[in-house]
């Protein structure tokens, strides 16, 4: 059981997997209760700041995935989580094995890229104008980096019908477990045969903070960001752990320091415009409503506090398309739908979704029934007041 990336209790019955968790409620229509690590998270008192510069941490994080793994492996999306992480290690010297990009290479055929267009579904672009640029750079400054790309969309082609719908978790939509499907990768694979163990990095995730309607302000972790990451091999291997570089109770000090530091900057005068992004239930702006002007708000948000919580990395100049607006069957998977909708791959994955979706309760459906439903843990970092300027 990935208790890593936390647990769903339903009638008493524990799941790892949201999936399993909501087909488990969805029969007698019970409730669900999400846990990341609760124990011994809140027993820590995020309101004190941790003393450590933020980039002190991150360096001690990276030292501490170093110490613990044989192999590690670095998910590279492009996105400025990831750039962190990879600076990270590079800057205090300390070794990343591999670097993984997911790409669907040979399902591209003569897709356009369009640096003009931002929207979702042209995220396809971030991989010619964002990923691959990186990927040079560290090859030819850092040949003692393995660089691999994964052909997210020969993984599709292995998908078998259902199957892959319920390993998607939160993220029900055609690239999600080809994208971290690392079964291919003869390499890895047989490392992980011979008992190596392997940490598979993930940049999950910006903190993402809330004025609470007690006058609070807090710190939020949400299933959804979590549930990202997806098992890279179909053999449960004991050695082979996903690991999320920022979420993590083995270094809660590093996500405390985040919310702090930005606390204290999206209050400056200068930063008000970045302020009133945050979600802020003091004037009835629900949290998680998941409408798509939220998830809009929420893409702005996190680009703008880069600024603040990766001061190293810079990505004015890079090329992103937004979040997309929906969980279930993402815009930014266009490249699929346009490419392949007259393929006998497409067919059987609308039919697959089409199929599960029909026979949920709209109980575990967000308002806009457009992904399952939030769940969220909330940690108070101390009166709003406290952190004006």
């Amino acid at each position: 059981m990935k208790k890593w990336l936390g647990t769903y209790t339903v009638n008493g019955k524990i799941f790892s997997d949201k999936i399993e968790a909501i087909l488990e409620a969805n029969k007698t229509l019970a409730d669900i209760n999400w846990s990341f690590h609760d124990e011994k998270l809140r027993k820590i008192k995020w309101y004190v700041e941790p003393e450590l510069p933020l980039q002190t941490y991150y360096k001690l994080r990276a030292e501490q995935i170093r110490n613990e793994y044989d192999y590690v492996v670095i998910m590279f999306s492009g996105g400025a989580d990831s750039r962190n992480i990879i600076q990270t290690f590079i800057k205090n010297n300390i070794k990343i094995d591999e670097v993984i990009t997911s790409i669907p290479e040979t399902g591209l055929n003569n897709y356009k890229i369009n640096s003009q267009n931002i929207n979702s579904e042209n995220a396809a672009s971030e991989w010619e104008l964002s990923v691959y640029p990186v990927l040079k750079e560290l090859s030819n400054f850092y040949p003692n980096i393995k660089i691999t790309i994964n052909d997210l969309f020969k993984n599709m082609l292995d998908y078998k019908s259902d199957e892959w719908l319920y390993q998607s978790s939160d993220w029900i939509h055609p690239s999600t477990v080809a994208r971290y499907k690392l079964e291919n990768l003869k390499h890895l694979k047989d490392l992980a045969e011979q008992g190596k163990k392997i940490g598979v990095i993930y940049g999950t995730d910006k903190p993402f903070l809330v004025y609470e309607n007690n006058g609070w302000l807090t710190s939020v972790i949400s299933d959804l960001a979590v549930n990202v990451a997806r098992s890279p091999f179909d053999n449960d291997y004991s050695n082979v752990d996903i690991v999320l570089f920022y979420y993590t109770v083995d270094m809660p000090e590093l996500m405390i320091k985040q919310s702090h530091v930005l606390a204290r900057w999206i209050n400056l005068p200068e930063n008000n415009h970045i302020k009133y992004l945050i979600y802020d239930n003091r004037i009835g702006n629900e949290t998680f409503k998941n409408t798509v002007y939220d998830k809009i708000q929420n893409s702005h948000y996190q680009r703008e506090i880069i600024p603040c919580i990766y001061p190293d990395i810079d990505m004015k100049e890079i090329f992103q398309a937004h979040k997309s607006h929906q969980n279930f069957m993402a815009h930014h998977d266009n490249w699929f739908y346009e490419l392949h909708k007259d393929t006998k791959i497409y067919q059987m994955i609308n039919s697959d979704f089409q199929s599960f979706y029909k026979n949920i309760d709209s109980k575990y459906l967000n308002r806009n029934k457009t992904g399952f439903r939030l769940f969220r843990q909330a940690f108070g970092l101390g009166k709003i007041e406290r952190f004006f300027n």
